[in-house]
């Protein structure tokens, strides 16, 4: 029996920003995550471009902790 792991997290770097109609603190940002394929995220106005980042993908439970707010 093969037992396949289940990836929850993966390092990205955003490739591009974009602004949101009527938002002034955040805007929407596609990361590169490599293999795990690119994702849209929405993220605070002061990222850059070729900023690292962590994507938690769907299905993923984030135990009670303020930094993920």
């Amino acid at each position: 029996m093969e037992v396949r792991k289940r990836i929850l997290a993966v390092t990205g770097r955003i490739v591009e920003l974009r602004p949101i109609e009527g938002a002034d603190r955040i805007v929407q940002a596609a990361v590169d995550c490599g293999a795990a394929g690119r994702w849209t995220s929405v993220v605070l106005k002061d990222m850059e471009i070729g900023r690292s980042v962590i994507v938690f993908l769907q299905d993923a439970i984030l135990p009670p902790d303020p930094r993920w707010a």
